[in-house]
């Protein structure tokens, strides 16, 4: 197999990771990773079962893949299957892998979350995984501001709304793709935590902790709030994926 040749172009930037020597490549005007992006990443780390054998997780939009390289980094004993809608952002993740040699743990796949159960590739199994960790888009369509850097881009516009998949759709596919007594870690603005604890439930995914965290970008209100679960085993939940 030919190896895989990374090529630059000047829509890029590349800036390191500071983990492992671990580097990131970006679009300059689409999706770059911020704080909770690092913070994802670490709470996914630290939720994830210590087992003796090698952990399989997936990460629900990934954009750039910055949240699975950071898990990487931080969890050797994780494989990680990245899925991304938007094709730019998709070939973007694929490079970010390539460049830090992480071929044989992080798969790349263009695909879109809301047909994983009716169309998603064939290597994406149900019920086949410890983890599901995701960054979802934070404004619903036609709610929260757009700045004119957003209007530009359609790809950023994607990335901060739900142009590509609800709340209910990230949590769907949740559902499909976590093995019984799965973990589920994802970060989201604190005022939509209600809406993420009503998805909880309706797929069967009990909440375990949350932890809100501050912005450096407001003032004192809480701008993130980071949730995690478990899948209920079919012991627990009679209705269990019929």
């Amino acid at each position: 197999m030919q190896p895989y040749k990374i090529v630059f172009d000047d829509t890029e930037t590349m800036e390191q990771l500071g983990r492992k020597g671990f580097c990131l490549i970006q679009k300059k005007n689409g999706f770059r990773y911020g704080e909770d992006t690092v913070l994802l990443s670490f709470f996914a780390a630290r939720m994830a079962s210590k087992k003796r054998r090698i952990l399989k997780a997936a990460e629900l939009g990934t954009n750039c893949g910055a949240a699975s390289i950071l898990l990487a980094a931080r969890r050797e004993d994780i494989t990680i299957d990245g899925m991304e809608v938007q094709c730019d952002a998709a070939g973007v993740f694929k490079k970010n892998i390539a460049l830090n040699h992480l071929e044989d743990r992080i798969r790349p796949f263009c695909c879109d979350i809301r047909d994983l159960s009716s169309a998603g590739p064939q290597e994406i199994k149900r019920a086949s995984y410890d983890l599901v960790f995701f960054n979802p888009p934070y404004h619903t369509v036609g709610r929260g501001p757009v700045t004119t850097k957003e209007a530009d881009s359609r790809d950023l516009l994607e990335a901060r709304f739900e142009v590509n998949g609800t709340m209910a759709d990230f949590f769907s596919a949740t559902n499909w793709l976590l093995l019984p007594q799965g973990k589920i870690v994802l970060v989201q603005r604190t005022s939509r935590l209600p809406e993420v604890l009503f998805h909880m439930a309706q797929n069967h995914l009990e909440p375990t902790g949350s932890a809100s965290c501050m912005s450096g970008r407001t003032s004192r209100q809480p701008f993130f709030c980071f949730a995690d679960g478990s899948m209920e085993s079919p012991e627990d939940s009679k209705s269990f994926r019929r």
